[in-house]
């Protein structure tokens, strides 16, 4: 059945381009206007996008929470526990995989009469836990003990603190760290650590306390929040803490504070000397900081496993710094925006009749829909509150506001890519052309591909282009449309995606995973198995976000391929496409 339904839809997606005349496949369009009244989305009225800290507040709005001090204080302390009642949660949350029946429902009852507090340790299981047994009760405990999702109301709750700044904040975020659900809320906890680290002019005594915790978290959460705002008088302990930190994970993350927070040039050389050591979830901050700082200079080398390659990578990149230290500007770091956590999905009816796209907040509710697309394989929001959408089976590309009014369309035979430029203009691609558009929508450049075999395309930074065919081809193309290189990986999707990295690195999707292929060598350096995935792009944080048409979710992994979120449409869609901004 599955191959047939393949067959019919194959057939028909060619109709749409075909059946319409190649080139003019938009002269069946349906007009802009009668397309407009089609929609009924909810959506923001204005074009400003809201900021963060609105967001917050109407997240704990929905949640009942007052945006007070007194209120986000008590959030956190009623999901705080102490150290001996943390062992004894984790001893019964360990119990709901026992063998004794009774025993694992006496242990999930205990856990449930806990409530709030138990919910950081409950979600770690959920995440972390091997056993089939343990994972199912702690879901139905987090069911039955949250009215309302705690992961944004985590997150949101963190960075309000730190924006309120009530006596005690550093010490409940820092009682909270290690039971908190997930590594980003773990992020907005140390970023509001950051913003507290200052209290009337000077350190915050709970942060300085903490900096001789034994507790690895605590300590490193402190040292690095203090290291970020750097005060004189204690300038000299914090060096001495980085030089007395054994923890493998604390000495990266002090190294990359010193740089990217007082921007400090003289902790250049031991951010790239710990390249051969640091960990692998933080080594691709070290490189995106390098990546950065060097542009088109970068070296042609990225980490890997093997120790000998990542001596090589670390030699190059000290050679890079010993050439070009007295030119390297640090404030180029902050050039990059965080995430607002709104999660882009692109979805096509089960029955390939239409699609729609739809953006989620932080709580994982919809902000607002695009409805009546055709088939949309890619999408991106740009400014102004507008998104690009490449429309597969009617052959363009159009630029709308969330309304879903078209603003500008171009005509392109089955459009799987869309991406703008730094510069304004706009990259596409098609089965078989890569064609880019200045701001005024007028052709500037195109790469015909005859073969018609291409399944994904991106434009890097430095202005060249990647692109996969069916046959599972990356070719790399200088911005003159000359070809570079180019290596096999096997069979992959008809509907595939690819991500160019800072690290001369390609993160593509395959047949059934997801990898990075290093650009140079054509081998691949790290494979998550995936069900049939249809997008993938690398999170800040180090995870990567995944959709699958087969398995019909939207699914983000960390760097061992564990699920941290998960989405699944209601309305039996399949998410072809997904993207975080």
């Amino acid at each position: 059945m599955q191959y047939r339904w393949w067959l019919v839809y194959g057939f028909s997606a060619m109709l749409a381009v075909y059946g319409s005349g190649g080139d003019k496949a938009g002269a069946f369009l349906p007009s802009p206007n009668a397309e407009v009244k089609k929609n009924q989305e909810t959506l923001p009225t204005d074009n400003a996008e809201p900021d963060q800290r609105s967001l917050d507040i109407e997240t704990l709005k929905a949640a009942g929470i007052p945006n007070e001090g007194a209120a986000l204080l008590k959030f956190f302390k009623q999901r705080t526990v102490t150290q001996a009642d943390r062992e004894r949660l984790l001893e019964l949350i360990r119990q709901f995989g026992d063998e004794s029946f009774d025993v694992r429902e006496k242990a999930a009852e205990e856990v449930e009469n806990i409530g709030l507090a138990a919910i950081g340790l409950l979600r770690q299981a959920e995440r972390d836990s091997n056993d089939p047994e343990v994972v199912r009760r702690a879901e139905r405990c987090l069911a039955r003990i949250e009215k309302v999702p705690t992961r944004a109301l985590s997150s949101a709750a963190a960075r309000l603190l730190a924006v309120h700044k009530p006596e005690g904040a550093a010490q409940v975020l820092l009682d909270y760290l290690p039971l908190a659900e997930d590594d980003a809320i773990v992020e907005d906890i140390r970023g509001s650590l950051a913003q507290l680290a200052m209290r009337d002019g000077k350190p915050e005594p709970v942060l300085l306390q903490a900096l001789d915790s034994p507790d690895a978290s605590r300590r490193g959460a402190a040292a690095e929040a203090l290291i970020r705002a750097y005060p004189e008088p204690i300038r000299p302990r914090l060096r001495q803490v980085l030089a007395q930190e054994k923890d493998p994970t604390n000495r990266v993350r002090f190294t990359i504070a010193f740089v990217t927070g007082p921007k400090l040039k003289e902790f250049m050389p031991n951010l790239i000397d710990l390249l051969a050591e640091m960990p692998p979830e933080l080594s691709w901050q070290a490189e995106d900081i390098l990546c950065r700082l060097a542009g088109d200079d970068a070296p042609k080398v990225s980490l890997a496993a093997d120790v000998e390659t990542r001596r090589k990578c670390r030699e190059a990149w000290l050679n890079w710094w010993n050439a070009n230290r007295d030119k390297v500007d640090l404030a180029k770091l902050d050039e990059a925006g965080r995430l607002l956590g709104y999660t882009l999905i692109m979805e096509m009816d089960f029955r390939g009749q239409g699609g729609r796209v739809v953006e989620l907040g932080p709580d994982g509710k919809e902000r607002w829909k695009i409805t009546n697309v055709q088939f949309v394989l890619d999408a991106q929001v740009v400014s102004g509150n507008r998104v690009l959408i490449a429309e597969h089976n009617i052959g363009r590309v159009t630029e709308r506001e969330l309304t879903g009014k078209i603003v500008w369309q171009q005509n392109l035979p089955q459009p799987l890519a869309v991406q703008r430029l730094a510069n304004g203009n706009t990259f596409a691609a098609g089965r078989e052309r890569l064609v880019e558009w200045d701001r005024q929508q007028r052709q500037v450049f195109v790469y015909n591909r005859p073969q018609y075999d291409i399944v994904a395309a991106c434009k890097t930074r430095n202005g060249q282009m990647l692109y996969m065919t069916q046959n599972g081809q990356v070719v790399r193309l200088d911005p003159q449309g000359k070809e570079i290189k180019s290596f096999n990986i096997g069979r992959v999707n008809y509907y595939s995606a690819m991500q160019a990295l800072p690290n001369n690195r390609v993160l593509l999707t395959t047949w059934n995973s997801i990898a990075e292929y290093d650009l140079d060598t054509g081998k691949p350096v790290w494979t998550i198995p995936v069900n049939t995935p249809t997008s993938v792009q690398r999170l800040p944080n180090g995870n990567t976000l995944v959709a699958s048409m087969n398995t019909m979710k939207v699914m983000e992994l960390d760097r061992n391929g564990k699920t941290v979120w998960e989405y699944k449409p209601q309305n039996n869609n399949r998410p072809w496409r997904a993207s975080r901004r």
